[in-house]
């Protein structure tokens, strides 16, 4: 159903120059099924408007946990007491056996997190936006300001500095947030310290900052460099590191001094002492140093997400958070790092199922859910699965790259022979006897209940999705845009005036029958002819699902959700920008979408 369009950054200027904190600058388009991505995704189109009035979240995050939008910030005051904070106000708690996501009440970007101890303890990101644990919710607190917050510190509950854009610099005197003059306009995006009279403030073009209990000094280097990370152990021992380049400064007490680095792109600080010293990177690097030099961290082949976050207890329990997927969370056990078992994190492209209790969700694995909770199945294949159909309990099929069909019987999921090298997006069945699968280059098979045949479709166009009501009432969608008709005798085209290709197509009945594609734009067949439709979000379309004329799902990418109530597209609040590839539901109130990295909504 779906095509992956590269999008290459080259981001070109000398020392440390870096996007504000967050990976946007790593989106992904429309995926391609047959490309197993090593990253979770979105997409490249414009982000929700985070300014609109906060609707309240539709849907309940299952998969991976915490959460499948990117973290920024980790914090604790204890192995079994960690907090993550990131992309889409997304703040999850860890208790020592498992990750619990916590309403925040926001879905800007929250961008750090830090406390003093387990009932005192901010978070600060877009827009000024600070948050306020008091041990059982997260309250607003008022900043006075509009400006992103990227850093917060405290020392104890009466002393917290938070920085951000434009020189902001507040300050928590344990009643309000005021601000204080840093003597800059230039971003500040870190702040630490090792008590109320010695902290740090660091930030674009060498500024570096210190507050001495009185007075902020100026301590900035003469080095067009932009400061993104800063850790101290004592007011003599202090790291600062930057973003592209390979360099960090060492604070003495006295002077900084310019110490070499193995890490270009570092985006947090943390250590026990002055001879173990961890620094993260948004290119997913994880580097220490031992005393006298940096080294990168093993097995840093593994951890393709950016690193955003890190911190620690001791030098045998650290973690590090980042990008969502199977490494959103990894933990330091003093020998080696490994990931906090998020649970499934396969790319998931399409599901559908036979009732409530058997649910498949296909894509570079098939998981199964019973009604309890989802597991992986052999798929009988290597390639990547990009949709899935259930006739029953015992019939279902899943196809996918190079030709790909496998089928379920009740037992066990096994290949069939497709006849076909080319890569099939889209599958439905009215039957066990009758079933359809579409692909690249025109590609149309049927199954007659024996075999899959070759049909004629008179296209050379990808086609990405197949749908139905019964053995003479089928359509195909796809590129350019191209809308095909199975009569019960043969494929004919169908007129549309859509200016997009089409990624999916469902409905509720021959005369009811919606076509989803880029940019918010739908078609829908009334009987008589192709009419086009445009939801309000804008983000494209990648699957939809009907279960009643006034209840038809479509998602997409940046986590978006719409649903037809019979009148007009309204939007369904997902609390996710992680790009949604697949809808399906048992019926109108059970419901789930999946995505990147094993992404798995339910409805609530």
């Amino acid at each position: 159903m779906h095509r992956l369009f590269a999008v290459l950054f080259l981001l070109i200027g000398i020392a440390c120059t870096t996007p504000e904190p967050g990976p946007g600058n790593a989106d992904l388009t429309t995926p391609n099924p047959a490309e197993d991505l090593s990253m979770g995704g979105m997409d490249m189109a414009s982000p929700p408007d985070l300014a609109v009035p906060l609707a309240p979240v539709e849907w309940r995050w299952d998969n991976p946990l915490p959460t499948g939008d990117t973290l920024l910030s980790v914090w604790g005051t204890a192995a079994n007491n960690l907090w993550a904070v990131g992309e889409s106000g997304t703040v999850a708690r860890w208790n020592g056996t498992t990750w619990t996501a916590l309403p925040s009440g926001t879905r800007a970007n929250l961008t750090s997190v830090w406390g003093s101890d387990a009932n005192n303890l901010w978070t600060v990101g877009e827009g000024g936006i600070i948050k306020k644990w008091q041990g059982t919710a997260w309250i607003d607190q008022a900043s006075g300001t509009t400006q992103d917050l990227q850093g917060v510190w405290s020392s104890d509950a009466t002393h917290a500095w938070a920085v951000g854009k434009a020189g902001t610099l507040l300050v928590w005197n344990g009643v309000t947030w005021t601000p204080q003059a840093s003597g800059t306009t230039k971003s500040l995006r870190a702040v630490t310290g090792t008590d109320a009279n010695n902290v740090w403030v660091v930030g674009d073009q060498g500024t570096i900052l210190k507050w001495n209990g009185t007075s902020w000094v100026n301590q900035s280097v003469v080095d067009p460099v932009t400061f993104s990370a800063v850790w101290a152990k004592s007011p003599s021992d202090a790291w600062i590191a930057c973003e592209n380049a390979t360099n960090a400064y060492r604070w003495n007490g006295a002077t900084w001094t310019k110490v070499p680095t193995v890490s270009s792109n570092t985006r947090a600080l943390w250590g026990t002492d002055g001879n173990n010293v961890w620094s993260a990177g948004s290119d997913g690097s994880l580097s220490r140093w031992n005393g006298t030099a940096w080294a990168t961290a093993t097995r840093l082949a593994n951890f393709q997400y950016g690193r955003y976050g890190l911190w620690g207890i001791d030098a045998n329990n650290l973690w590090t958070v980042g990008g969502a997927g199977p490494t959103a969370v990894l933990s330091w056990n003093g020998t080696a790092w490994d990931s906090l078992k998020p649970g499934l994190v396969n790319h998931l492209y399409a599901l559908s199922g036979s009732s409530a209790n058997q649910v498949w969700a296909v894509g570079s694995t098939i998981a199964q859910w019973n009604g309890s909770t989802w597991t992986t199945l052999p798929s009988g294949t290597s390639n990547t699965l990009s949709s899935v159909w259930a006739v029953s309990a015992t019939q279902a099929w899943a196809v996918g790259s190079l030709g790909t069909i496998v089928r379920w019987d009740g037992t066990a999921w096994s290949p069939q022979a497709s006849g076909t090298g080319q890569s099939l997006a889209g599958v439905w069945a009215a039957n066990a006897g009758n079933a359809w699968a579409v692909g690249d280059r025109g590609t149309v098979l049927r199954w007659n209940g024996t075999a899959w045949l070759t049909q004629t479709s008179g296209t050379t166009m990808n086609l990405r999705g197949v749908w139905g009501t019964d053995a003479n009432n089928v359509w195909a969608v796809g590129d350019t845009p191209t809308i095909l008709k199975w009569n019960g005798t043969a494929w004919s085209p169908q007129a549309t005036t859509s200016p997009f290709g089409f990624n999916a197509i469902g409905g509720t009945g021959p005369n009811q029958v919606w076509a989803a594609a880029a940019f918010g734009n739908l078609a829908f067949w009334d009987g008589a002819a192709w009419s086009l439709q445009k939801t309000s979000g804008g983000q494209s379309l990648l699957s939809i699902w009907a279960a009643a004329p006034n209840a038809v799902w479509a998602v997409g990418s940046f986590g978006e959700i719409v649903r037809w109530n019979g009148t007009a597209w309204q939007t369904s609040v997902s609390g996710t920008r992680a790009s949604l590839n697949g809808i399906w539901g048992a019926d109108p109130n059970t419901i789930w979408a999946v995505g990147f990295s094993g992404a798995i909504l339910r409805k609530l």
